[in-house]
């Protein structure tokens, strides 16, 4: 792969209307090409696989998706932050999804401080494990349900105990210089993942269409002793607002613009009510729960079944979002010199049963766990889908292949 650099120290990309975060001494691998529609400088891509695996989906048509911007590792060649998209810059080969990973990645390299890893007051150093793995088999499945259209990628490699891409810079860097750097490329390939979408698939004149989706992992040993089987979909909106048995239009959070869009009670309505991601996205297919894995694996939280985190369970932890910086930072994205735009975005907790069945549940092994995988992907993305145009009433992903 070719190494084509431009420094990012603070530049404005006028190409994608992108103001980027400072990042003061390295350098990030772009292609210099031409943004769709811009006849002067812009950024195209460099061609390479991130090898999701064939299996991951029954037709994996985005195992080999572009990467569109790189931030090495500090004195290494290998990727601490990337950005994958379409194989192409047009409409037919993109959805407009962006799954960003904040959390699955395991280098642990020298060359940046650990973080104070009390795993209190936002200090926490355990990373979701596998996914990353899900995200590209998530990916592979928009392949395989909407033919070559392919979504964006953005990934963080570094292990949570060395950056924590989803906190504000203090913590998140422990203020290590090299991190910080890090923080700075994830949300900036977020920000132009942001821009592509908006130039490829336009906007209602208050919001992108299309949709942030933010993978995160927990365990939910609070929800039963082998872990919680619940997908919790957070939209910065916390346990006691959903705890209340009509949501307000007015509460916020990160799917306001879609309740705007549905009218009276948008807000039940897209977040627990017939049009919401718990509506749209059904569990894992029971013939794939077997040995101790929990029953109803996937299951979504919250949803016109479980409307409440308080309906599942009394005591347990619901991830709302509020503590993140990744859909605070990205929930609004200035798209040109005069315009700011909003952006949709959820935050998705995912279960055990769906990241690594076989390390935690017994008379399992690999090949149903990835299966699971395969089978969540597929129900993920045609769900995300449905979700799309219901709230911007066009398919924006496409007609299913």
């Amino acid at each position: 792969m070719g190494r084509l650099s431009r420094v990012l120290a603070g530049m404005s990309l006028t190409a994608v209307g992108l103001t980027v975060l400072a990042l003061s001494r390295r350098t990030v691998q772009l292609n210099q090409g031409h943004a769709p529609g811009d006849k002067g400088s812009g950024f195209t891509v460099e061609f390479a696989s991130f090898s999701a695996r064939k299996s991951d989906a029954q037709n994996a048509r985005c195992s080999n998706m572009k990467v569109y911007a790189t931030l090495p590792c500090v004195n290494s060649r290998r990727p601490c932050v990337q950005l994958y998209g379409p194989s192409e810059e047009r409409v037919s080969a993109s959805i407009p999804v962006i799954l960003s990973v904040p959390h699955g990645g395991t280098k642990k390299p020298v060359w940046y401080a650990t973080r104070n890893c009390t795993n209190r007051d936002g200090w926490i150093c355990t990373g979701d494990g596998w996914t990353i793995r899900l995200a590209k088999a998530i990916a592979a499945g928009f392949g395989a349900t909407y033919g070559e259209r392919c979504p964006w990628l953005v990934i963080n490699h570094l292990h949570r105990s060395k950056l924590d891409v989803n906190r504000d810079l203090p913590i998140a860097t422990g203020g290590d210089s090299n991190a910080a750097e890090a923080w700075s490329a994830f949300h900036n390939f977020v920000t132009l993942a942001q821009n592509k979408v908006n130039a490829l698939h336009g906007n209602d004149d208050t919001a992108i269409k299309g949709i942030l989706v933010d993978l995160h992992g927990y365990s939910g040993v609070d929800y039963q002793a082998g872990g919680s089987p619940y997908v919790l979909y957070s939209f910065r909106l916390n346990d006691s607002v959903l705890n209340q048995s009509v949501l307000s239009d007015l509460v916020g959070g990160s799917v306001a613009h879609a309740a705007q869009r549905l009218g009276s009670n948008g807000m039940d309505r897209i977040v627990r009510g017939p049009e919401s991601f718990g509506a749209r996205i059904s569990p894992v297919d029971p013939k794939l729960v077997v040995g101790t894995m929990p029953s109803r694996c996937g299951e979504a939280v919250p949803s016109p079944g479980n409307p409440s985190p308080l309906k599942v369970c009394h005591k347990c932890r619901y991830f709302s979002g509020n503590t993140g910086s990744t859909l605070g930072l990205h929930a609004a994205v200035q798209v040109d010199r005069k315009r700011t735009l909003a952006m949709n975005a959820v935050q998705v907790e995912l279960p055990r049963c769906i990241r690594k069945a076989d390390e935690w549940y017994t008379g399992l092994g690999r090949s149903d766990t990835t299966a699971v995988q395969a089978d969540f992907a597929a129900r993920f993305t045609s769900g995300v889908c449905d979700w799309l145009q219901g709230v911007f009433d066009e398919p924006l992903c496409g007609p299913a292949s």
